[in-house]
């Protein structure tokens, strides 16, 4: 069942449509699991969980996780919020999900969403 990206809001998984509140950064299909990445600028100022901008489904559009909280905070001390996954690919060597946030990059296991082997982003 093929899974494809329709307009900036909305993924089909086979017949089936599911739409966004944000728009749609990009898509992935890794083994059985279909991970969506969030554009970070469309939640609203201060929204906690722009930080967890990942979301996993399995084939049939039924969301089957969140991306871990990694609890790393950015912005003033008064209105710290979470920092957001800016890009998240596949790594061409290793075929591991990754997520990078201004601070760490972490590898996402893409059936679960659990955040592993951090790594300083410089």
């Amino acid at each position: 069942m093929p899974v494809t990206q329709v307009d900036d809001h909305t993924v089909r998984f086979g017949a089936q449509d599911r739409t966004f509140e944000q728009r749609v950064k990009s898509v992935f299909q890794v083994g059985d699991s279909v991970v969506v990445h969030l554009k970070t600028g469309d939640f609203a100022t201060g929204d906690t969980s722009v930080g967890r901008n990942v979301v996993g489904f399995d084939m049939q559009g039924n969301q089957t996780w969140i991306v871990e909280d990694h609890k790393l905070k950015i912005g003033p001390k008064d209105s710290l919020v979470p920092q957001s996954f800016l890009s998240v690919f596949v790594d061409e060597e290793d075929g591991l999900l990754r997520g990078v946030t201004p601070s760490v990059v972490y590898e996402i296991d893409a059936r679960t969403g659990k955040l592993t082997n951090p790594a300083w982003n410089r």
